[in-house]
């Protein structure tokens, strides 16, 4: 035992290390792009904090990630090395969550996986973007609270300190209140459903956590009620004030549908797969009616959710166009359908687990990553980004579904070691590809634009595009002023040029 944890702590360190290195490149290879111009152009030109002030009084609650974008786009390099440091830690602070008391070597290995294997979308918003790190940002800070709060409150490892981690907590907590919404909103429930769990089993309120839920309250409070943030509700999204509650849900179920199942392949994979082992161990034990109907409802049910959400490839290889409807975010029996497995993931988990201290935190980790969707239903914006915390939870309920298995025979430790490696190769590849040849591109660019500084003559200025699914906001379309103007002040071309942005040859 003592050589299998020592063994799983080198393991995780070096895949960590792995991360650090991939993301490391990927980030430097990656140029600003989008909303990275006009933040970096704020931060040349003004105070962060007097900038993250008057967005806050004008255009944003989101004072944390504000800033993050005035003290961090300005100076790329410095991204460079933040942006692997944050998936480091969040890589490792993952696998401590999961862990907790009990080791498993191919744990770390499950979840570098899952972290490579995160859809297109919610790469190129969160992975490679920086302001899209404004979301990756509560994301690690979140996974931090939720550690020392497991393992000072409940697991009563830090006798002693609780009041020192009570008041480092609260901090972030309220940090986490100034980022995002949904982050916000989900570290409130998640002390709320802490603060239960112990009065259930303590019999009183835990002073420290109610504490902390304060000021996870205070700080989403005070970043909804904005004076910016109201001010551009009204203003930008008027149509969407005067729906009902029911109007906006069904407005936004088909993005919940897509960012929350669909766009999540490797996610559904392997949670359906355990699901399913979980469901068939719990029958092999207990052989009676009502497991033999779980059983066969999660065969059923978790093998049409990896088949849908693997639909699109059937399609597009095998011509498979009967499968078509599965990838229809609108179609009620679709919308139906993943209810059904949501459901059946809660039943599954509460019937089949044995160990009750685990089962309760692998619902707690549940309703924190469907939390995190659900109240998108409500907002008049649901990119790929805002499923970021969604995926994450979920990989570490993955992680700890597998992890509960037990597994000691070595011959299937190795097999699956061996598939962790090559799914890890195999995206380490696809990355290395995809981002040099962003890097490339990218160096064309700056001397296209070195030409079109020279030569202010030429009034037409031909950019190259990014590679297709490479890069979030780096090609501007027409009818974007805001971006075509930050473009060029950005990269110190005349306001009066004509930007158009041409697809290369090819991007072999």
């Amino acid at each position: 035992m003592a050589t299998s944890k020592k063994l799983s702590k080198i393991v995780t360190l070096f895949t960590g290390i792995f991360l650090f290195i991939l993301f490391f490149k990927i980030t430097r290879w990656t140029p600003l792009a989008g909303d990275d111009w006009g933040y970096a152009l704020n931060g040349m030109s003004g105070n962060p904090f007097k900038l993250a002030y008057d967005f806050y009084m004008t255009w944003s609650g989101r004072i944390m990630s504000e800033l993050w974008g005035f003290i961090v786009a300005p100076r790329k390099e410095l991204w460079n090395i933040l942006n692997p440091l944050l998936f480091f830690f969040i890589y490792l602070f993952s696998v401590k969550i999961v862990h907790n008391k009990k080791s498993n070597i191919l744990t770390g290995l499950i979840l570098a996986v899952l972290m490579l294997n995160v859809s297109n979308n919610l790469r190129m918003e969160t992975y490679t973007w920086i302001m899209g790190t404004t979301y990756v940002v509560p994301l690690f800070l979140s996974l931090i609270v939720l550690y020392f709060a497991e393992d000072t409150y409940i697991q009563k490892n830090r006798a002693g300190k609780e009041k020192k981690v009570c008041i480092i907590l609260s901090i972030l907590c309220f940090l986490i209140g100034l980022t995002m919404e949904n982050i916000a909103a989900v570290m409130v429930f998640a002390f709320i459903l802490i603060g239960g769990y112990l009065y259930y089993y303590e019999k009183k309120l835990n002073i420290y956590v109610v504490i902390n839920g304060f000021f996870s309250l205070l700080g989403f409070i005070i970043m909804r009620l904005s004076p910016g943030s109201q001010m551009r509700l009204l203003n930008d999204h008027a149509s969407w004030n005067q729906m009902s509650i029911f109007e906006k849900i069904s407005v936004r179920l088909p993005d919940f549908i897509r960012y929350s199942f669909l766009e999540n392949k490797y996610l559904i994979l392997f949670l359906g797969i355990l699901l399913c082992i979980y469901a068939i161990l719990n029958f092999l034990n207990y052989k009676n009616k009502s497991n033999f109907i779980l059983m066969i409802a999660n065969v059923l049910i978790n093998g049409f959710a990896i088949v849908c959400v693997f639909s699109n490839i059937l399609i597009d290889r095998f011509h498979f166009e009967f499968f078509s409807f599965m990838q229809d975010e609108t179609s009620i029996l679709i919308t139906l359908f993943w209810i059904v497995f949501t459901i059946n993931a809660f039943i599954t988990c509460a019937c089949t687990i044995s160990n009750s201290d685990m089962k309760e935190k692998i619902i707690f980790y549940l309703l924190l990553a469907g939390s995190s969707t659900v109240i998108m239903l409500f907002s008049p914006i649901f990119g790929a980004r805002s499923a970021l915390y969604f995926n994450y939870f979920s990989f570490i309920v993955i992680c700890m579904l597998f992890n509960e298995l037990k597994i000691s025979n070595k011959v299937i430790v190795v097999f699956l070691g061996i598939i962790c490696v090559f799914l890890i190769s195999r995206k380490t590849k696809e990355y290395i590809d995809k981002y040099s040849k962003v890097n490339e591109i990218h160096e064309k660019r700056l001397s296209d634009i070195a030409y079109y500084i020279a030569n202010p003559d030429v009034k037409e200025v031909h950019i190259t595009r990014m590679p297709p699914l490479s890069v979030h906001g780096a090609d501007i379309e027409i009818g974007d002023d805001y971006h075509f103007e930050t473009f060029k002040q950005y990269y110190g071309l005349p306001m009066d040029d004509n930007i158009i942005f041409e697809f290369a040859e090819n991007y072999d």
